[in-house]
């Protein structure tokens, strides 16, 4: 390095650093004549007056020194140095309209000098401050360069790991995978082909410091923690802006989500990471399940069905009543991870496509299905031909009940579902028939309230969506159909029916507030007792063959 180079570099450091242990290397240079032959006489002066403010720590001096030289006035071999001087004195004076003065100016140097690669960091960093300035953007087309975005990714499960695969696939070196983040913190600083595993913390702080350009949240929606889980994480984290999830699709198989029955829906592999990404709307909630009915009557009468099916008259909620209901929880959640359509036997509802449209239409990343013992498909006459086109257009799926009558046609169902290109996958995971229903209500509210909530074998995934009111639980409303039907009554239960269910059309809460409501007991949970269940063999019955005993414990 050439003496006036060393001395700019010096001057660099001493206005970044304040370290006046420099000083006497400064004066060595100083001390070397002819310094600076190639300035200007005029350039020369004020290299000098920049030199002696650095020295006695007169910054701003320094600063202004820097203005009144024109960079025509420096040596073309001096110019990088001294912009990079500049930039120092203008971050140690807090001047940031300087500062970015000089890095666009070093900018234009590093394209000049035909170094792309260079400018880019510099254009990348200045980005981040200065989103959608038409100068970078120039500076950016010039370079050639496209820009690579640093993306974080939520899990380091399979799904995690899935996604990656499927943003390096698709992604043409626009995206990069930099961190994973692992909210337990087990794996915290392994890596993943090369990304380093992170706390949700240092999460935070690359998020604040915008060392990453997106977070992306993966998740399959049948594994903990659930998403309003991750989501209240983030938000506690301080994590609002840029954070990102992608539908089930985009993986493409690359992850099984919930067992080997359910394929993948078609139109992954085809989908570009932008067209897949869904923008999180983090002053709303997220709702992880809910379980809309189509009405209450089923062809299939399961004795001791828990919705009481057997006992019910035909009847079918509106379709206006569905939108409705469907339009006020797409104001109260952003998202909702799990559709399932049910009933009753929603396929006795006429204008179930309808209902498969509305809900895609106001969520269009959730996890469809409709709830079904699938013996009415069996017939394929063409009846469902136009419901099966629906739910092929809009990725729903069917989730078929593991009734003994439907496993003998396994076979049959699923090449009439597969011909109209409709997913579908077992109610139970293992795919073996239902054998028994258990009973557990009594009229009498006897048990501890929080106890049976704990004890709930449901694992709370009941949450029911039914003519303009959520429940917690489905068990309020069967029980009506149980009263009326055998002219009983569940001790106090009328009493406090508006404790067992919210009108989601007349509350003040928002969905944050419901989502809590949901996750609670309610005077409903005094009615179940776990611990004297009784188990009763699977089979069907009719109407008028039903009894009380078939339902509650007498």
């Amino acid at each position: 390095m050439n003496d006036k180079n060393r001395l700019i570099e010096l001057l660099k450091l001493r206005a970044a650093s304040k370290n006046a242990a420099l000083d006497d290397e400064i004066l060595q240079e100083l001390s070397k004549e002819p310094l600076f032959t190639g300035f200007t006489a005029s350039a020369a002066v004020f290299m000098r007056d920049i030199i002696e403010a650095v020295l006695i720590e007169d910054m701003q001096s320094a600063l202004d020194g820097i203005f009144h030289l024109s960079e025509d006035e420096i040596p073309d071999e001096y110019a990088e140095s001294f912009l990079l001087l500049a930039q120092n004195l203008c971050a140690v004076c807090e001047y940031a309209e300087g500062w970015v003065l000089f890095n666009k100016n070093y900018i234009r140097f590093l394209l000049d000098d035909e170094r792309p690669d260079e400018a880019m960091v510099i254009i990348s960093d200045l980005e981040e401050v200065l989103p959608g300035d038409n100068e970078l953007k120039s500076f950016r087309d010039r370079a050639g360069v496209t820009k690579v975005e640093r993306v974080a990714i939520f899990g380091v499960s399979k799904c995690g790991e899935a996604l990656a695969q499927r943003i390096e696939a698709v992604s043409n070196n626009k995206y990069r995978v930099t961190h994973f983040c692992d909210r337990t913190g087990k794996y915290v600083g392994e890596k993943i082909n090369g990304a380093e595993i992170v706390s949700v913390e240092k999460l935070a702080v690359l998020h604040r410091t915008r060392q990453i350009d997106k977070l992306i949240v993966a998740f399959s929606g049948y594994t903990e923690p659930k998403l309003s889980m991750i989501y209240r994480m983030l938000k506690t984290a301080g994590i609002t802006k840029n954070v990102f999830t992608v539908p089930p699709w985009f993986y493409d198989g690359a992850y099984d989500f919930v067992h080997e029955s359910l394929q993948p829906f078609d139109g992954g592999a085809e989908m570009a990471l932008d067209d897949a990404l869904i923008e999180a709307d983090m002053s709303r909630e997220v709702l992880d399940f809910i379980m809309p009915l189509s009405n209450l009557n089923c062809n299939s009468s399961c004795r001791s069905c828990l919705v009481a099916s057997p006992l019910t008259k035909p009847g079918y909620i509106s379709l206006q009543s569905y939108r409705d209901d469907i339009t006020r929880l797409r104001e109260l959640y952003w998202h909702v991870c799990r559709f399932r359509i049910s009933g009753g036997e929603p396929l006795l509802h006429p204008e179930l496509a309808e209902m498969v449209k509305i809900t895609r239409e106001a969520f269009p990343i959730t996890g469809l299905a409709i709830q079904t013992n699938g013996l009415l498909l069996l017939k394929d006459d063409g009846k469902f031909d136009e419901l099966l086109e629906v739910m092929h257009k809009n990725r729903c799926g069917f989730q078929v009940s593991t009734y003994q009558p439907i496993i003998d046609q396994r076979d049959k169902l699923g090449k009439i579902l597969s011909d109209h290109g409709v997913q579908w996958h077992w109610g139970q995971i293992s795919g073996k028939p239902v054998e028994s229903f258990w009973i557990f209500r009594m009229l009498e509210p006897v048990n501890d309230m929080e106890h049976a909530h704990r004890t709930c074998f449901t694992d709370k995934h009941c949450h029911t969506l039914y003519n303009g009111y959520v429940y917690p639980c489905f068990l309020p409303g069967s029980s009506e159909v149980i009263e009326k039907h055998f002219n009983v009554k569940f001790e106090d239960m009328a009493e406090n029916m508006d404790k067992m269910r919210m009108d989601i059309h007349n509350t003040e809460m928002d969905g944050w507030e419901i989502s809590r409501y949901l996750t609670k007991p309610t005077p409903m949970c005094r009615y179940c007792c776990f611990e004297q269940v009784r188990k009763v063999k699977w089979e069907q019955c009719q109407r008028s063959e039903a009894k009380l005993e078939d339902f509650v414990l007498v």
